[in-house]
């Protein structure tokens, strides 16, 4: 724990951890969170640790959450992986491949509101990466030009034939080529079902249905987003966690 936050907090941490000692306020998990992810235990007593020993770590005891929540008690020490399916479509031109088909007028608000959502929640992505299709082309630049109207910093998009309708392993290909020099710290996968569902499940062993517009928040360990590359498939789940699955219908418009 040596200069956490450029300090040298790790010995009271670490007796903290030792003693078992929870004093201090109640850091328990917002009402709702029902499906939970890991030792949450270990992870309070940390979390109280970290919050007495380290005043200027972030104190999210009073979160108030407005979706369904995987929320753990510590995630601001890690990178971040927003999975998301596009915006709702449009069936009501049979002339279109599946490829063309845009969004319908309930997909271009909820394109929006979900980019407000990431705003609010200060979890804007630097970079995203969407599926080729038309629907999801439309999302991806629909939540840049939010993000921008809400004076976020420039997000880049970037195109992936690939993505579409792909399998969750072309995700990681992609991802573990185009990152490899990437200073991002949170970038967006933007693409469809069943892929991204499988993408979830494979990096996190957590099993979620992803309707239209819902985002999932991974967090992972990861130094470095290059790492991807030299990681297996058995490794995944130690190093990325569910933390978050964000709903359009659940969240403050």
């Amino acid at each position: 724990m040596r200069g956490l936050f450029g300090k040298n907090h790790g010995p009271g941490i670490c007796a903290a951890l030792q003693s078992g000692s929870t004093s201090g306020p109640n850091h328990q998990r917002p009402n709702g969170s029902d499906r939970t992810c890991g030792n949450d235990a270990v992870e309070r007593l940390f979390y109280t640790a970290l919050l007495k020993y380290t005043p200027d770590f972030p104190d999210f005891s009073h979160h108030s959450i407005h979706h369904r929540s995987f929320q753990p008690l510590i995630y601001a020490m890690s990178k971040t992986m927003l999975v998301m399916r596009h915006a709702k479509s449009s069936w009501k031109q049979p002339g279109l491949t599946d490829h063309q088909r845009p969004l319908n007028e309930r997909g271009l608000g909820d394109a929006v509101r979900m980019a407000r959502w990431l705003h609010d929640q200060q979890t804007v992505p630097q970079s995203i990466f969407y599926s080729s299709a038309r629907r999801t082309t439309m999302t991806a630049n629909l939540m840049r030009e939010r993000f921008e109207e809400l004076g976020s910093p420039t997000v880049e998009i970037t195109e992936v034939d690939d993505f579409y309708l792909a399998r969750w392993q072309v995700y990681i290909e992609e991802l573990s080529h185009r990152l490899t020099d990437s200073k991002s710290e949170t970038v967006m996968v933007l693409g469809h079902c069943p892929g991204v569902e499988d993408l979830v499940e494979a990096l996190t062993g957590q099993w979620v249905t992803m309707p239209t517009a819902a985002i999932g928040r991974i967090t992972c360990d990861l130094e470095s987003w290059a790492a991807l590359e030299t990681l297996q498939r058995k490794d995944y789940r130690r190093h990325f966690r569910l933390v978050d699955l964000w709903l359009p219908r659940e969240v403050l418009s």
